[in-house]
């Protein structure tokens, strides 16, 4: 029997798993979030925060009004156990 190429749009293809770990996805995340803030981009508002912020220069955003403000992560990565 011969297979047949599919199309990209197929539900039947696997997913790609994400072989970063929480610190390195952590790291990418602050980074993005610092560049944005330095380019006064309105999207770095959106980024959630991360354990090391504070060392990359990230400056804590302002929540919208009315919120409460979004507490830092808890030391140890935010991790509940």
């Amino acid at each position: 029997m011969q297979s047949l190429p599919t199309r990209a749009g197929n539900s039947n293809q696997q997913q790609t798993q994400n072989t970063m770990d929480p610190a390195e996805q952590a790291i990418l995340i602050a980074a993005q979030h610092a560049q944005l803030q330095q380019e006064g981009n309105p999207m770095a508002a959106i980024f959630p925060p991360t354990p090391i912020d504070a060392e990359v220069g990230v400056i804590p955003s302002e929540p919208p009004a009315g919120q409460p403000p979004i507490p830092p992560p808890a030391p140890g990565g935010g991790r509940v156990r």
